[in-house]
């Protein structure tokens, strides 16, 4: 498909408009989404393709209701009641409705989304209950981002995992009923015919006498008639759709819907000076004056710069690197960026005209110069490199020398200070020995201060106990003591 899952886009070309297609004449139908938005989104596209628009918001329409896990238990009931009774035909829901559900009306399963395939099998299980027979489409990407979109993608190691089994599910080119059948089994989907898993179920399947597979990879011409067609599908022919889906014959009255490609406005990428760019857009408008003249003859009307003027041709300049890429002309750019063309062979005639200028003369000059000033720009960028490379190598040595004189430096002045430290201390301990010379002797001052002054005192006692007795000797010797 063209679109986007999440946009549900895809949904544009199965859906007929309601004046074509009646309500009571669709096909009984379920189509899946991935989350409860995307049941909302699914019925707008659907009643954009009918052109019943806003009808997603009517809770009784008369063609689709949705169904999800958050809509009101009543609504469920009256919903499905209306569904059953072929009130309306289509039902978008989420995963919910298939869980203790047997709608044996539904005849076509649409599922928009991804999953475990397993998980999805049970969704399109919901189709054919009835035993009639049933249609499921499940429309993928063309190319998922981030995903695996070739067979060359796959190896042996990385067939497991849920987006990687529905990317293979979306490339294999082997039966989808057997796929199916290994991935519940084995719990992967075989990517060659020759897998013997894949083998094997196929041989099991012919013992069992099982009925053809009509999916699209076994039945490729039935299946894209079926798409082609689609939107012819109603009641009255469904069995023709599902057993010879060839013998439908194509209404080319019916037309897909196709959306409005929103404008987008391009931003000038031209990397030219302006001298070059000015040189480019001049031979733009000569190249169409030249071209106008030719068809319109010598003398007409109007002038060129009316058609193609400064405007016009400054438009393509503006975008000449997305214009010329990889020396290929975009000349549906060149329509784009100058509103479209005037004459007949006037786009060709001006992405020839930039394909010649681009190999005249002076865009050759253009780019010597340009690869002359690289050149020179480049040599200035060697020298300033080797230059700095010389800087730094001598900043270096510079460096290395500074912190050696440095270390040198300390060293002295450790030395000096060891030296100093030295004589201070031989100062202190010579000052120190003095002092205590000097405390000594002061202590021996005193101690001989101290004891001389009681030998004293005990000699001035002697001598006067001597004289008293003397003294009493005389007295006693003259009598005048007893």
């Amino acid at each position: 498909m063209e679109f986007t899952l999440k946009s549900a886009d895809n949904l544009l070309r199965i859906f007929a408009p309601h004046t074509y297609t009646p309500a009571e004449q669709m096909v009984s139908t379920l189509i899946y989404s991935g989350s409860r938005n995307g049941t909302l989104q699914v019925m707008k596209v659907v009643n954009e393709a009918r052109k019943t628009r806003l009808h997603e918001y009517e809770p009784e329409d008369k063609f689709i209701r949705h169904f999800h896990s958050c809509t009101e238990d009543n609504d469920k009931r009256l919903n499905m009641e209306d569904y059953m009774e072929g009130v309306f035909p289509v039902v978008s829901t989420s995963m919910v409705l298939g869980l203790g559900q047997n709608l044996k009306r539904v005849r076509c399963i649409i599922h928009m989304g991804r999953g475990d395939p397993s998980a999805i099998v049970q969704m399109v299980g919901r189709c054919r209950r009835g035993g009639n027979g049933g249609i499921a489409l499940l429309p993928m990407e063309k190319e998922r981002k981030n995903g695996k979109n070739s067979l060359t993608d796959f190896d042996d190691k990385s067939l497991r995992g849920e987006d990687t089994q529905m990317d293979a599910l979306a490339l294999t080119p082997v039966c989808l009923r057997v796929a199916l059948t290994l991935d519940n089994l084995v719990g992967y989907i075989p990517m060659s015919f020759d897998d013997p898993h894949y083998q094997a179920e196929v041989a099991r399947e012919a013992a069992a006498n099982f009925p053809p597979c009509d999916c699209s990879n076994c039945k490729k011409s039935e299946a894209d008639a079926i798409i082609s067609n689609i939107q012819q599908m109603t009641v009255d022919n469904f069995h023709a759709f599902w057993k010879d889906p060839l013998s439908i014959q194509k209404d080319e009255s019916l037309k897909v819907l196709v959306r409005k490609k929103k404008f987008t406005h391009l931003k000038p990428d031209c990397s030219y000076p302006l001298v070059v760019a000015s040189h480019l857009a001049g031979h733009l408008e000569l190249a169409f004056g030249l071209f106008y003249y030719e068809t319109l003859g010598p003398e007409p009307k109007f002038l060129p710069s009316d058609f193609f003027g400064t405007a016009q041709a400054t438009a393509i300049v503006d975008h000449i690197n997305t214009i010329n890429q990889h020396g290929e002309i975009n000349t549906k750019l060149i329509e784009h960026v100058i509103g479209g063309q005037m004459f007949s062979g006037q786009v060709d005639l001006l992405g020839r005209a930039i394909k010649e200028w681009l190999q005249g003369e002076f865009f050759q000059n253009h780019l010597k110069n340009e690869a002359a000033h690289l050149r020179f720009v480049e040599d200035e960028v060697n020298q300033l490199q080797k230059q700095r490379e010389e800087y730094l190598r001598q900043h270096a040595i510079d460096v290395k020398e500074q912190a050696t004189k440095r270390r040198k430096t300390i060293a002295a002045q450790k030395a000096k200070m060891k030296n100093r430290e030295a004589q201070e201390g031989i100062m202190a301990n010579d000052a120190e020995r003095k002092a205590r010379s000097v405390a000594r002797t002061k202590a021996s001052n005193q101690k001989q201060a101290s004891d001389s002054q009681p030998k004293a005192e005990r000699r001035w006692k002697i001598a006067a106990n001597k004289a008293t007795a003397q003294e009493n000797r005389s007295k006693r010797e003259a009598g005048f003591l007893p």
